[in-house]
Order: C-alpha cells, then sequence, then structure tokens
C-alpha cells in the first residue's frame, strides 16, 4: 500500500495555519516519523491524515485514491490509529480490548466470529500480550497498555498503523519493546507505521524517512540521515544539539544531545 499526503493545510477556524503544504508518503514495509516543537501540529497531522479534521487545502491519497472518496470501512479496514495510552482506563479484559479491533470488518451490530477471534488472537501473539488477555486493562501498566492498543489496531489486519507518541511517558525498557515491535512488524510483516515521537533517537534507530516540522508552518521530508541534522534540528528546535554515533555489537546508535537555547 501507498499512502501520500499531498500538499495538505489545515487551519482552525479563526485561527493561523498550523500545517501549510505538508507532503510525505509511506510504503509497503516503511516506518515514517513526524517530528516537531510542542504546538507545532503533530496530533493535528494525524487527525486530517485520518478524516478526524479535514483538510483546507490538499489530500491524503491511499493507492492512488483520495481517501476522502472512500467509505469508513474501507479506510479503517486499511489503516489502524493507535492513540496514547497516558490516563486512559478502560473497564474490560485486554481480550476485549483487543477484540475491539475487529470493528471495522464487523459492522455496528455485528458479532466476532471465529475468523475475528484467531485475528485477535494472532494480533496479541505479534504485540506479545497473551498473558494479559484476563487482566484488566484497568489494572496493567502504562507500557502494557500500550502494546495491548497496538493489538487492538492489529487485530484489524491493516496495511498502515499510525500511532501518536506511542513511547512517551514509558520507561526504557517499554520504549524499546515498542519500538522493536514497530520496526519488526515493518520488516517481517510488512505494515507500515507512521508515528508521531520527541525523541530524535527513536526516529533515526526505526525510521527510513522523517518529516519535521516547523513552527513557521512549513516543513522537511526525506531520508532520516538527512533531515535529522544538528542544524535542521537547531533551526526547528530552538536549541543547539549535539549528536554522536557509537557502535554497539556491530550497531550503531546514535544521541542526540540538547546544548544550549540557540
Amino acid at each position: 500500500m501507498r499512502f501520500e499526503v499531498n500538499n495538505g493545510s489545515f487551519s482552525y477556524p479563526g485561527g493561523r495555519k498550523i500545517l501549510q503544504n505538508v507532503s510525505f508518503w509511506a510504503e509497503s514495509g516503511n516506518v515514517v516519523s513526524i517530528l516537531g516543537p510542542n504546538g507545532v501540529g503533530k496530533t493535528t497531522l494525524l487527525k486530517c491524515m485520518l478524516g478526524f479534521l479535514r483538510w483546507n487545502t490538499g489530500k491524503t491519497m491511499i493507492d492512488g485514491k483520495n481517501a476522502q472518496e472512500m467509505s469508513a470501512k474501507e479506510l479503517w479496514q486499511r489503516i489502524a490509529y493507535v492513540p496514547q495510552a497516558k490516563n486512559m482506563v478502560f473497564p474490560m479484559s485486554c481480550e476485549e480490548m483487543v477484540l475491539l479491533g475487529r470493528s471495522a470488518w464487523l459492522g455496528m451490530f455485528g458479532v466476532p466470529g471465529k475468523k475475528d477471534k484467531e485475528a485477535a488472537e494472532h494480533a496479541m501473539e505479534l504485540a506479545g500480550v497473551c498473558h494479559l488477555r484476563k487482566k484488566s486493562c484497568a489494572e496493567i501498566s502504562g507500557g502494557e497498555l500500550q502494546l495491548v492498543l497496538i493489538a487492538r489496531a492489529l487485530a484489524s489486519t491493516p496495511s498502515l498503523l499510525i500511532l501518536d507518541e506511542p513511547e512517551t511517558g514509558l520507561d526504557f525498557r517499554n520504549q524499546l519493546i515498542v519500538l522493536e515491535l514497530i520496526e519488526r512488524l515493518a520488516k517481517q510483516e510488512k505494515i507500515s507505521a507512521i508515528l508521531n515521537t520527541h525523541y530524535p533517537e527513536h526516529a533515526i534507530s526505526i525510521s527510513g524517512n522523517t518529516l519535521l516540522l516547523k513552527r513557521s508552518g512549513t516543513n522537511l521530508f526525506g531520508p532520516v540521515s538527512e533531515i535529522l541534522t544538528p542544524s535542521n534540528m537547531e533551526e526547528t528546535f530552538g536549541v543547539e544539539v549535539s549528536m554522536r554515533e557509537e557502535t554497539i555489537r556491530g550497531k550503531s546508535y546514535y544521541s542526540v544531545i540538547p546544548v544550549a537555547l540557540a
């Protein structure tokens, strides 16, 4: 599947233009990260991409078709959204939560059948949360809930996951679990991912391309190595940045250090 945003612009009624001429794409097996300062419009961008908000100009395309011309059922059978887990309380078991991911295939009054339960089971296996199936979503940790929400999204057997800051608020271990899961889904299952993140190191670690949103409303899109440079990040975030590379066990890792206000 090819997902594209073509020259998308958006502003709230009576407000300043938040997004200006945003264009980027993701294809099967791609991971695309979206970075930018607080308040720049990262979550607004996701809402426009998904049709929760309508572009003022521009469009979202899926395999060459305008997403606004697709039915909700067709759209949500191909794309799944993973919100932030923080401050969410669900009075249901993790297994029930994951099964909700089949709603795009069932319709409003549909009852889950064997195929739906098998899809939910496979999703829990992919996300590594089978051991949580009978636990209440209200009683598990934030990291566990984030994985359950990813499993819920995977239950719809999507071609693309769109995730809103999936690693924010998690400890180091759970951050790695979530990032490695996203990377594995892209490489092995060919499920694309587009995610908002506050961590340049995470974007460098798992993304092929990145979209950098600036306060001016402009943006940069391209290979991570070309976009997440010290000069681009200094201009975007208003801080002097130092980047360091270290090779551990044959793999390169980057640290991005904010040194001082620019």
